[in-house]
């Protein structure tokens, strides 16, 4: 096993997903501080954090072909 591109892709991953819940969490706050209610600026996270994800699926696909 070589532990070197397990570290890597692992690196990888986890900093795009802190830069995907950071960018959530930011968009979540906007919208509480534009007057909607927790439930609402909690489904707003949740469905940013889904486009991201899908964003990110077909970045990903897109580069391996």
């Amino acid at each position: 096993m070589d532990f070197n591109k397990v570290s890597a892709h692992t690196i990888l991953y986890t900093v795009t997903a802190i830069a995907a819940v950071i960018i959530a969490v930011a968009v979540r706050y906007a919208g509480l501080a534009s007057g909607l209610d927790a439930g609402t600026a909690n489904l707003v996270f949740v469905v940013v954090l889904a486009v991201e994800a899908v964003l990110y699926l077909l970045l990903v696909k897109s580069i391996a072909r």
